[in-house]
């Protein structure tokens, strides 16, 4: 039972290898109309450039709920060891009770 208990760890968390690439907020905005803006900076500490990512903000009500998320695709390149800024990004409607923002890029 150990065995397999240890293979399942080993398939599961060595096939999906957590990246050094993460995201720094420089600005978020929302407007009249409930349209989020986000300026954010995108580091990558990896030896590989990452390109077209995907960058999520998930949206909460003042009493800590979860209103929603958004996601747009990036294109852009963050080359290997370094980092960019991305202004604008246009997250676009979001729920008008929302109180609190977490963005988070991903690459898949």
């Amino acid at each position: 039972m150990k065995k397999i208990f240890l293979f399942l760890f080993i398939f599961i968390f060595g096939c999906f290898p957590k990246k050094q690439f993460y995201s720094e907020e420089a600005r978020t905005n929302i407007n009249i109309f409930n349209i989020l803006t986000v300026d954010a900076r995108f580091i990558n500490k990896e030896k590989e450039p990452i390109k077209d990512f995907f960058y999520t903000c998930y949206t909460y009500g003042p009493s800590g709920t979860a209103t929603g998320s958004k996601t747009e695709k990036i294109y852009q390149i963050v080359p290997p060891q370094s980092e960019i800024l991305v202004k604008n990004i246009n997250m676009g409607f979001i729920n008008p009770q929302t109180s609190k923002i977490e963005c988070h890029p991903s690459t898949y």
